[in-house]
């Protein structure tokens, strides 16, 4: 993440915002849904508010309520299951789980004779570590350090970096749309900064994952604590990973070209040609449907909408239903909007409905009321990060930089950090557009000083993906023009504590930026995994061409996830369009 030191000169007052300062105290509510095992109702799961007495267990046939306050805790387990923590939000009501089995690895072990003086039992450790550049006493070493032997790794692993995944703690595997790989193995106390593991294998350094045979490997250290990276320098403030191989011989061949598709020592990931275009899943009509293709007349079928609206308002998406057909069957947005209008009405403060809302204002270049949806938001939900954000954008949509600018500074002003996130890597993207692109034009006289400030900000492309609900969980697999596939998980299973991290700060979206595009199509696919609850999610697309460049052009997409575990194409991405 660029480095962003904020300085302010002066003070102003904006007071678009000036409620809910006092902590909110939330009332308890019922909170139902069902748990299952591989599709089929789990009974005795047990369910508990964490620091409570309140709990409870599911029924046979998996059903189970329980009262909880916004902010609590709930923990799901069951026996031989991986057990599940589930924030609680202001709109949690409902939360369908899938429980998933656990996974009984165990680690080496020695256990000794009573007659032999190492009596006990204990994970082995290495009594000695040596490699090119150092050597471990692993009993008199001042630091912490995880020492895994290369027969214990995952050979089915596409790289070491995959082979050590769940052998070492506070483990994260970052992977760029180029698929080269990093690691991160603890926080640092930088602001703006990431420090990614740095590598040694045979003593040779590397500061991406290497490319090397796990046959060949013999043991691994993971050093983290700064006391066992010294010998390294400042480029191990992210830690070591020392790798000694059998052979003592590293391939010459890393060198060649990332992109190559004959180079075997790239990404052995590629892409199946198994997603389905988006717009070509269908999941049936509504019924009436029927009643507004019969009318004739948007005016007419919007005499049907209003006749039927009494008891059709409360089913799952008929309001975005009805608007997407006027808009696209009558080709009336006037209508259309008016739908929008009465569900503006009826969503009666729901923040992830409005968000809903918005999300289709900004397809249909209806910026302004977007910029009315978003200040709703800032109300209802004043400590997310994501409200101060999507204000700012709705903002710059509507060429409004300057309180885009306003929105940018409040957020830091009222002390809230930029961290090492999706949601601090967005803020920061965004506010260094608007200060390198717009601080003549729209007279910024505060200072903010990036690094490398203008050419950081260029890419051919820039994807921004946002959802209206945290429940969500799906995978992101994208596609170069090699065919070979980098696949991003937003799981609980995978990523329980991003998922988590998301919801105490208030943040439902990730960006993703291809700096060359290169020859031939990139694609993205979305597989969907479902919400926990009965309705769909929507997630709104966003693609910039050009991005921080002078023919910049943006995108919008808004799709309504039903359909589950069914791989979407939803976009194709080439160079030609950067000129369209």
């Amino acid at each position: 993440m660029k480095k962003l030191i904020y300085i302010f000169s002066i003070l102003f007052t904006f007071n678009f915002i000036a409620q809910n300062k006092n902590k909110t105290v939330y009332n308890l509510k019922e909170i139902t849904g069902i748990i299952t095992l591989e599709d089929s109702p789990l009974s005795g799961v047990n369910i508990l508010i964490k620091n409570s007495n309140r709990g409870t267990n599911t029924s046979r046939k998996g059903f189970y309520k329980i009262k909880a306050r916004a902010g609590e805790i709930i923990q799901f387990s069951h026996l031989n299951m991986k057990p599940i923590e589930m924030l609680v939000e202001d709109v949690t009501t409902i939360l369908n789980l899938e429980m998933i089995p656990a996974e009984n690895i165990l680690n080496e072990i020695i256990i000794t004779s009573k007659l032999d003086n190492k009596k006990g039992i204990g994970i082995k450790t290495p009594r000695k570590f040596s490699s090119a550049r150092m050597n471990i006493d692993t009993r008199r070493a001042g630091f912490a350090a995880a020492f895994i032997k290369g027969d214990d790794l995952n050979k089915s692993a596409s790289s070491i970096a995959q082979a050590l995944r769940g052998k070492v703690s506070n483990y994260k595997l970052i992977t760029d749309l180029n698929g080269l790989e990093y690691v991160r193995l603890r926080e640092t106390s930088f602001i703006g900064t990431v420090s990614y593991a740095l590598w040694d294998v045979d003593g040779t350094l590397y500061t991406q994952v290497p490319n090397i045979d796990l046959n060949d490997v013999k043991d691994i250290a993971v050093i983290k604590g700064l006391a066992g990276t010294v010998k390294y320098g400042s480029q191990a403030v992210g830690g070591v990973i020392v790798v000694t191989t059998k052979s003592n011989y590293f391939a010459s061949a890393t060198a060649k070209n990332i992109k190559s598709k004959d180079n075997k020592y790239t990404n052995k990931n590629y892409y199946n040609n198994d997603a389905v275009a988006i717009n070509d899943l269908k999941i049936g009509e509504p019924n009436y449907y029927k009643l507004f293709e019969a009318a004739g007349t948007p005016s007419a079928a919007y005499e049907k909408y209003k006749n039927i609206y009494p008891e059709c308002k409360a089913k799952s998406n008929f309001h975005f239903n009805t608007a997407n057909y006027f808009i696209n069957t009558f080709k009336s947005k006037e209508y259309g909007l008016k739908i929008l209008l009465d569900l503006e009405t009826y969503a009666n403060n729901n923040p992830e409905v409005l968000k809903a809302i918005a999300y289709k204002y900004q397809e249909l270049k209806l910026h302004k009321e977007a910029v009315g949806i978003y200040k709703k938001l800032m109300v209802i939900r004043p400590k997310h990060a994501q409200s101060f954000r999507d204000l700012a954008n709705a903002f710059t949509h509507a060429n409004e930089y300057k309180n885009a600018w306003k929105i940018y500074l409040y957020y830091l002003r009222k002390g809230f950090e930029i961290k090492e996130n999706g949601i601090g890597e967005i803020f920061n993207t965004e506010m260094q557009a608007i200060y390198v692109q717009r601080k003549q034009k729209d007279n910024i006289k505060e200072k903010l000083a990036f690094k490398n400030n203008d050419s950081l900000i260029k890419n051919d492309i820039r994807l921004v993906f946002e959802w209206n609900t945290s429940e969500a969980e799906f995978i992101f697999e994208f596609v170069n023009p090699n065919k070979q596939s980098f696949k991003v998980n937003h799981t609980l299973s995978e990523n329980s504590q991003q998922i988590l991290d998301e919801k105490l700060m208030g943040y439902n979206s990730k960006e993703f930026l291809i700096e060359e595009v290169g020859n031939g199509d990139w694609l993205i696919n979305l597989t969907y995994l479902g919400n926990k609850k009965y309705i769909p999610t929507f997630l709104k697309a966003t693609t910039y061409y050009n991005w921080g460049k002078s023919n910049q052009r943006e995108e919008i997409k808004v799709y309504e996830l039903t359909l589950k575990n069914v791989k979407a194409k939803l976009l194709s991405l080439n160079a030609g369009m950067l000129y369209n």
